[in-house]
């Protein structure tokens, strides 16, 4: 289960929004695509057993709040972010939640961002840390978020500071090509990430949907000889 919950939380916590095409919101001043309220399903197998993760999107009032829920017979994730956007666009998170259950054994993360003092405070295992705000860093789901929108805005450099686990840790992709990919949805021109690693043990790539404002419809993840894949089910907005 280690790779699927790596996956799991890899995966952008976003899902569907309107379709939009990159610029749309720099030309009319409308809302982004990508803060539509939304709900969104994927599903995947990982070493034949079957997982199933549902993404919702919602507004309230200043803020936004996003939820990702995967599960199967094994155990459940759980994860919720709070988070608002600044005159600049940029995504500043406000709380991070996250639990796990898996075969019995729990494990739990926060994070608040105190920004009156200017720091983040996680906790981790029982231990908790207060970290710098330093270079607008996010946390595990807004980052993902932000990632879509610099997508939009043609950036190419998709390097993002992100609190996870007592630590600010570097989270970094690049393009490396445009693909058309058959989903559920039908077929979608894609442009294709992956995760930029120190190591190379673990592979992770991630398919945007261009059309539908650079939205995941894919994920393969290969660590240890093994593959993982998710892909998009099904949305409503």
């Amino acid at each position: 289960m280690r790779a699927s919950t790596l996956a799991l939380g890899l995966l952008f916590s976003s899902a569907l929004a309107v379709p939009a095409t990159a610029g749309d919101t720099a030309k009319t001043g409308a809302e982004p695509s990508t803060l539509k309220a939304h709900e969104a399903s994927y599903s995947a197998r990982y070493n034949g057993i079957p997982i199933r993760s549902v993404r919702t999107f919602v507004r309230d009032g200043d803020d936004y709040v996003l939820t990702n829920k995967a599960q199967n017979f094994l155990g459940s994730i759980s994860e919720e972010e709070r988070f608002t956007v600044d005159d600049n666009g940029n995504l500043l998170p406000i709380s991070y939640r996250f639990e796990r259950s898996i075969l019995g054994t729990k494990r739990s993360e926060k994070t608040d961002f105190q920004r009156d003092r200017n720091i983040a405070v996680n906790t981790y295992k029982g231990e908790t840390v207060e970290l710098p705000l330093q270079d607008l860093p996010y946390a595990p789901l807004s980052y993902q978020e932000q990632m879509r929108r610099d997508l939009q805005a043609g950036k190419e450099d998709l390097h993002y500071q992100v609190v996870y686990r007592n630590k600010i840790r570097d989270y970094q992709y690049e393009i490396v090509r445009h693909e058309k990919l058959d989903t559920p949805l039908g077929e979608l021109d894609t442009t294709v990430l992956k995760r930029v690693r120190e190591d190379d043990e673990r592979e992770t790539y991630l398919w945007t949907a261009d059309a539908l404002a650079y939205l995941p419809v894919k994920l393969v993840q290969k660590e240890d000889g093994e593959t993982y894949e998710m892909m998009i089910e099904s949305y409503t907005d």
